[in-house]
């Protein structure tokens, strides 16, 4: 424990759930990390003395897991080792694969050759278990068998620092102040391998690090080459340029636009339509949205339908405008919607759709309402299939994606 609490947002939250979840847990304020780790060993092999003196071993705990603060935890992580505890019960003590919070980022395990030198290990990922002779507490799991044999042995305590002897007298105050020391987990570590006790590292559970760093223009430059900083906050502008690009008539000379769909946050490239010259008419099939649109402005005139069942009139609009709605709607619906778009369309006009490519839930659906959700996913081939351009562009079967898809009505 920090004397202020868990130092960071997530990490408070992981805790919380795997809290939730209704473990056993020791009591350690905060204090230093040798003694925390000491004091949480020693309570839980008091209750188990106690647990068999009151004739109930049923109630001894058989592992302590040890979970550091300034790790996010799995929320799954103590139910992953308790199966590593029932499919290898001589695996006594187990850690997951952590990373050191500063460079080099190392694993928290290391291999120790013969002559003494220690390594960290090159590749662990895998999703293997495989024995180190030193492993870092950020994640473990420990037998209470092994506090018994540390015990036996007359090892206490179990956790601590090891200073080494040296020739202090003799080393300048340069070489005293960069002395590097073993701290909790190499100090666990070496006691358990006097006593044959193996260490194995779980490569297929991580917990990761904290560590502070300074942010500066160059994590603003990295940023926004990411490609979820390009879809959350570029993709508009690059879709209205591909829009541009792709159909510049629709720029030149838009006339009266048929607009379908339009949430309350948005009715992209209305703007620019407008600008462009069109009056622009909103169908939208949410009534409370039309009614919004209506009080808001901005379109010239708002109708509240479905565009799979609108009757618009035989050839009433130079342009019809369904962006980002066909995923909106089932392949069974598809063709009476687009039917009705052309229908609506005077011969010569346009109609510009766009969407997703292919499959894209939301992350979190739960935001979306009916009309909002994504049930259809549609790729450049259903659009070829119906005599429609298809241009395409992101990660297909992502919404980190868009399709646009233009024909002009004989």
């Amino acid at each position: 424990m920090e004397r202020t609490g868990p130092p960071a947002d997530a990490i408070f939250y992981a805790f919380w759930r795997i809290a939730q979840q209704g473990w056993p847990i020791i009591e350690v304020p905060y204090q230093r990390c040798d003694m925390a780790h000491n004091r949480a060993a020693c309570l839980m092999m008091q209750a188990n003395e106690e647990a068999i003196q009151a004739g109930r071993p049923d109630l001894t705990f058989t592992h302590l897991v040890t979970l550091d603060l300034d790790h996010t935890h799995p929320t799954e992580i103590i139910r992953h080792l308790g199966r590593v505890a029932q499919l290898y019960p001589d695996r006594l003590v187990v850690g997951g694969l952590n990373y050191r919070r500063c460079a080099p980022y190392d694993p928290c395990a290391y291999i120790e050759s013969d002559d003494g030198a220690i390594s960290a290990l090159a590749g662990p990922e895998g999703g293997s278990m495989g024995r180190v002779d030193f492993l870092g507490t950020g994640s473990m799991m420990i037998a209470a068998s092994v506090f018994e044999r540390l015990r036996a042995a007359g090892v206490y305590p179990f956790f601590g620092y090891e200073y080494k002897a040296q020739p202090w007298a003799a080393l300048d105050w340069r070489t005293l102040a960069n002395a590097q020391f073993g701290g909790v987990d190499v100090y666990f570590s070496r006691r358990c391998r006097e006593l044959g006790i193996d260490l194995w590292l779980d490569a297929t559970i991580t917990s990761p690090h904290l560590a502070n760093r300074w942010i500066d223009g160059d994590d603003w430059r990295r940023e926004q080459q990411t490609p979820e900083f390009r879809w959350k906050y570029l993709a508009h502008d690059e879709r209205l340029a591909h829009l541009r690009r792709l159909i510049p008539e629709l720029w030149a000379n838009p006339g009266r636009v048929l607009y379908v769909g339009a949430n309350r946050q948005r009715a992209h490239y209305l703007p620019e339509l407008k600008e462009a010259g069109a009056t622009v008419d909103l169908l939208e099939i949410d009534e409370s949205k039309a009614a919004y649109w209506l009080e808001r402005g901005g379109f010239d005139s708002v109708f509240a339908g479905d565009v799979t069942r609108w009757c618009f009139g035989d050839a009433q609009y130079d342009t019809a405008f369904w962006w980002h709605g066909p995923e909106h709607v089932t392949r069974e619906q598809l063709d009476d919607a687009l039917a009705n778009l052309e229908t609506a369309v005077k011969p010569g006009g346009l109609i510009v759709l766009g969407c997703p490519w292919g499959v894209a839930p939301y992350a979190d659906q739960e935001r979306y309402d009916a009309h909002e959700q994504h049930v259809g996913a549609y790729y450049p081939e259903d659009w070829d299939q119906r005599g429609y351009n298809a241009f395409t562009d992101g990660t297909r079967d992502s919404i980190e994606s868009s399709q646009i898809a233009w024909k002009r009505k004989a």
